[in-house]
């Protein structure tokens, strides 16, 4: 593992260097704007079908699931809601506070709170950062529902990483010349990590920026790496019944190995015209989990290697977008041991050859500079039944201070 992740970085260094070469115009990180700002956000959708009927688990086959990646419901369901605060002072020094509530929690929560420092360099900006905050190794980590330009998380973070990996840590940042590289240690409390002795997870990416005439595009690799004992399922707990008497059973086996991820992502835009863009974005990540597999009384080695994905494409114009994205995953798992068989039914592993997708089709308009409308209509495969829903959202953003 530690050999692939040392080819693989160098690999990515030397692509990137190429890129260098050929773009050594670019700017430097630009410095942000001194002061105190305030902004705020909400995303609201109401969908006809859920993913599973109510009082019933949602269990992707073949994966463990965990996290936050809870199913999306029938009817009206607030997707996100969240205030930021971030002050940026003279010296360099930073600080970012966001209190959020997210779908399958009752009650808001400290989703970031953070410090940094920012320091020039020549032409390199070095910056370190410690707190609560969403890991950066890709855009779609960070992302909530009221950013993102469809309503649900995409499968693979879902299944990966509960739906995002947000931790305790501190990352050092280095940019130049439109790059950046950065190395990310966490505690663990996140999915698929677990904290204490021999938990905790790391990531370490590198992206790169182009900005020039009709053309805007982003892409980055990187490679995460969570270690686990004794994990279980917790989506079902009292955190997130909304209330419900009703009992939810999830798998009772526990988890203990680590989970390696190595990830792509490209976001390219096309500006058109002043009034129309085309956006393509792709992302493409692969996991290999290993580790032993138990319950109470039986236990067995697990192997797995797990891919998945998405492809979409945005047509703009005006206040009007079109889009259609197309999900896929690839779970392959080998359990070893005399309980395999009964283990891996336990923990929702079997999946007979499934492959989990899901295609999203989508109309968006912007009613206001700050209030937008999103209408969706998805196919959803992740479950052995295919199930179609529509679905209508508002999403609103704002900027409370300053008011401009």
């Amino acid at each position: 593992m530690r050999t692939m992740a040392i080819l693989w970085l160098s690999v990515q260094l030397s692509v990137f260097s190429q890129f260098t070469l050929a773009h050594t115009n670019q700017a430097a990180d630009q410095e942000p704007i001194q002061g105190t700002s305030v902004s705020a956000a909400a995303s609201v959708t109401w969908r006809d079908n859920g993913v599973v009927e109510s009082g019933s688990a949602w269990q992707i086959p073949g994966a463990l699931m965990g996290g936050e990646a809870l199913p999306v419901t029938e009817n009206t369901t607030v997707d996100d809601v969240w205030i930021k605060l971030h002050h940026y002072s003279a010296s360099g020094v930073y600080g970012l506070i966001e209190i959020s509530s997210h779908e399958g929690t009752d009650s808001a929560s400290l989703h970031h709170a953070m410090v940094g420092l920012r320091k020039p360099w020549q032409d390199v900006i070095l910056r370190w950062e410690a707190g609560r905050s969403s890991a950066l190794f890709s855009p779609s980590n960070t992302e909530h529902a009221s950013e993102r330009l469809f309503s649900e998380t995409p499968l693979v973070y879902d299944v990966f990483f509960g739906r995002q990996y947000n931790d305790e840590g501190m990352r050092l940042r280095t940019s130049y010349g439109g790059f950046e590289l950065g190395i990310e240690s966490w505690r663990g409390a996140a999915f698929p990590a677990t904290s204490g002795e021999n938990g905790g997870a790391k990531d370490i990416y590198l992206q790169y920026t182009y900005n020039k005439n009709a053309w805007q595009w982003t892409m980055g690799s990187w490679w995460f790496q969570a270690d686990a004992q004794q994990r279980t399922d917790q989506r079902y707990n009292s955190e997130h019944n909304h209330g419900s008497t009703v009992s939810i059973t999830v798998p009772s086996t526990e988890f203990s190995g680590t989970t390696e991820t190595y990830g792509f992502f490209w976001r390219n835009q096309w500006q058109l015209s002043e009034r129309s863009a085309v956006n393509f974005d792709a992302e493409w990540l692969w996991s290999q989990v290993s580790g032993d597999l138990r319950d109470a009384t039986r236990q067995a080695q697990l192997d797995s290697d797990w891919q998945g994905g998405w492809v979409q494409v945005a047509f703009n114009y005006e206040g009007h977008a079109l889009a259609l994205r197309q999900e896929k995953l690839i779970l392959d798992n080998q359990l070893r041991g005399a309980a395999a068989n009964q283990l891996a039914l336990d923990s929702g592993l079997i999946n007979d050859g499934h492959e989990p997708s899901r295609t999203t089709l989508l109309y968006g308009f912007k009613i206001t500079p700050n209030l937008r409308l999103r209408l969706e209509w998805t196919q959803d495969e992740s479950s052995i039944e295919d199930i179609q829903r529509a679905a209508i959202g508002l999403v609103w953003q704002q900027a409370l201070w300053p008011a401009s």
